[in-house]
């Protein structure tokens, strides 16, 4: 076995200081994440938890061209979206139809409730746009939840249908 010679010594050192101070200057500049402002949700990417699966459809009324429900939707339905925000006021925004067939719906995001006994029944109108508001402490990745609970005592059915939601932060 060889010894290390003087020469080749010294050139490792040089460069185990230099990737030393190359690590050292990434760490000093890292900054930490910056989460988005708001966040757009389709309801058609949404996960069902309970419940039948989701239809999607073409409906050239509604903005984006789209409307999603549960088929046949159900009193209990529950859906979800993963949703990344930062602490800060917000309103909270649905987008969907009403209809004679609508259900009401309650919003948690984690442990907060955002709204309970949100009513979509009504005479059939597309680009209806529910507003709630919220506080949120802390930033990190939550899951929204949409949980059919109920219906208008007009309603004949369990029915939510949703083009999408979506969180504005009220101080951009």
């Amino acid at each position: 076995m060889k010894d290390i010679t003087t020469e080749v010594y010294n050139s490792l050192s040089k460069q185990i200081i230099k990737t030393n101070t190359l690590l050292k200057s990434t760490r000093d500049t890292y900054k930490p994440a910056v989460y988005p402002s708001r966040r757009t949700m389709p309801h058609d990417e949404s996960t069902v938890l309970v419940g039948n699966a989701l239809t999607s459809v073409v409906d050239a009324g509604q903005f984006d061209n789209r409307i999603s429900y549960q088929n046949p939707g159900q009193d209990g339905d529950i859906f979800t979206q993963s949703v990344v925000l930062t602490a800060g006021s917000y309103t909270f925004h649905v987008l969907g139809k009403v209809d004679y067939d609508c259900a009401i719906i309650d919003w948690t995001l984690d442990e907060f409730t955002i709204g309970l006994g949100q009513d979509w029944y009504g005479a059939t109108a597309n680009n209806v746009e529910k507003i709630l508001d919220i506080v949120l402490p802390i930033d990190r990745n939550f899951v929204l939840k949409g949980t059919i609970n109920g219906r208008n005592v007009a309603s004949n059915g369990y029915q939510m249908y949703l083009t999408k939601m979506w969180f504005k932060q009220v101080v951009d």
